[in-house]
């Protein structure tokens, strides 16, 4: 028999599989909807109808499943029984095109940024950070939500960046998706005007539900995942000739090189960061002001 442990299952989550942890929890909420429990893998099977394309919920079940198998609520054969009824959904590999957006693209989307008051200011300052920063959307969320001034003017102080670039110690932020030991981003870089914007909206919590791509955007809107990645193709390509480890440079402004790369410190890395932002922000800034 499997029951829903919706806490306890969490908080296993967490720990075990922390990038999709929240997504996952709202899959389940929809699956075991109504549902106490199932007391066998045919009455899984019908639960689980009218689920069976999405992939994420199947896996977030499947992640269930292993839970309760890994706390010994399910012996091993009674996991396997369930897992079987349970379809396996293979990822479909996104043509590139889909992969990347162009500046038309970005700009169009964040003029097509909808809503009124409080709403929208989120949605433009979520929208600004994923631009500026080229960091994933759950650091930027919980950066708004944990944003310090404090934590900002130590950053600062510590680094001493360009008057016009902002600095600021991820490390300070508690990021649910980060595995202990594993994160290699050190600082989000941003314009220093941002600063006062975060500090207005300071422990605001972006839920999903208002980021959503559906809900933010008037029209189709752009995937704001791409951001990341647009970020990182600009400043790739506007920064060779300028400097001469153009791709180790970038490569640690996101976070994607360890804290020594290019065989400089740390802090080394991330004055040189800092500088590169400075000569290029005019440039990238006015991607947003077309």
């Amino acid at each position: 028999m499997i029951s829903y442990s919706r806490e306890e299952w969490y908080e296993w989550a967490l720990k075990s599989t922390p990038s999709s942890a929240r997504r996952y929890l709202s899959k389940l909420d929809r699956l075991f909807s109504g549902v106490r429990s199932v007391s066998s893998p045919e009455e899984l099977r019908r639960l689980i109808r009218g689920f069976e394309s999405d992939r994420h919920a199947m896996l977030a079940l499947r992640n269930y499943v292993r839970f309760l198998e890994q706390t010994g609520r399910l012996r091993r054969s009674e996991a396997e029984d369930y897992r079987a009824v349970i379809p396996c959904i293979p990822t479909r590999p996104r043509p590139e095109v889909e992969r990347s957006v162009s500046e038309e693209d970005v700009a169009r989307a964040f003029r097509s940024i909808r809503g009124s008051g409080k709403v929208r200011r989120v949605r433009e300052l979520f929208f600004r950070m994923l631009f500026y920063t080229g960091l994933r959307e759950t650091e930027v969320t919980e950066l708004i939500s944990q944003f310090s001034p404090l934590t900002l003017q130590r950053t600062v102080s510590a680094f001493d960046p360009p008057e016009r670039v902002a600095l600021y110690d991820l490390e300070a932020v508690t990021i649910p998706t980060r595995r202990s030991g594993s994160k290699r981003c050190y600082v989000a870089i941003f314009p220093a005007w941002l600063a006062d914007e975060l500090e207005e909206l300071r422990g605001v919590r972006v839920r999903q539900s208002t980021v959503r791509r559906d809900r933010m955007f008037q029209g189709e809107g752009i995937d704001l995942s791409l951001l990341r990645k647009f970020h990182y193709n600009w400043f790739l390509d506007n920064s060779v000739g300028r400097v001469a480890d153009a791709l180790s440079i970038v490569e640690f402004m996101q976070g994607r090189a360890p804290r020594t790369v290019g065989g400089r410190s740390y802090r080394a890395n991330v004055k040189a960061a800092a500088r590169l932002y400075d000569e290029l922000l005019d440039d990238y800034s006015s991607i947003l002001e077309r």
